[in-house]
């Protein structure tokens, strides 16, 4: 299934994540060179090292493959991913870049924690989570006009199904994950 396999690798989460990083940077940065920045400090850091270490895993044979097929090998490279999100959120804060980077970044840290945690008992697909999940935040930052991009949840999922890399209920549960986590932080620092 060449369009499977074509969006499942082009909306991998650690790429997906950089889509989103780099528009919102570009969103909310008060200057192009800011926004140029942000995007690459933080695609760098939340995304960079953890596609290394994924790269690095790969090569070494410690991980079937990039996309983590097997729940079993997952959780050291996602703990990875988590520090490099942690690091990356620490970063924004300290040096007061972006709110929305901040928030987003906090989205993505809650949705990875959470999602980490039950990959550990039962595989939930993170493309799944993640494209919903930058969905909403597209959503917060651009209204209606993200509506556009909307079809490309169910087309994700349907890849990941399609390929036999998860059961339907496993995609549901993802998505709905990223909907439900990213509209927390986003409700939660409304009120902040």
């Amino acid at each position: 299934m060449p369009i499977a396999r074509l969006l499942s690798t082009v909306f991998q989460p650690i790429l997906t994540g950089v889509y989103l990083l780099v528009t919102v940077s570009a969103l909310s940065a008060p200057s192009w060179r800011s926004a140029v920045a942000w995007g690459a400090t933080t695609s760098l850091l939340a995304a960079g090292l953890p596609a290394a270490d994924l790269a690095r895993r790969v090569r070494a044979r410690r991980v079937a493959d990039f996309h983590l097929a097997l729940r079993e090998q997952r959780l050291r490279p996602l703990l990875i991913a988590l520090l490099a999100s942690a690091l990356s959120l620490a970063l924004v804060a300290a040096l007061d870049g972006p709110r929305p980077l901040e928030v987003t970044l906090t989205a993505a840290l809650v949705n990875g924690t959470v999602l980490t945690m039950t990959t550990v008992r039962w595989k939930v697909s993170f493309h799944a989570a993640t494209a919903a999940g930058s969905l909403i935040i597209l959503w917060w930052m651009l209204g209606s006009m993200s509506a556009l991009l909307a079809p490309l949840v169910p087309a994700i999922g349907w890849s990941r199904v399609a390929l036999g890399r998860h059961n339907p209920n496993q995609v549901v549960v993802g998505a709905a994950a990223g909907v439900i986590l990213t509209g927390s932080v986003l409700l939660l620092g409304a009120r902040l």
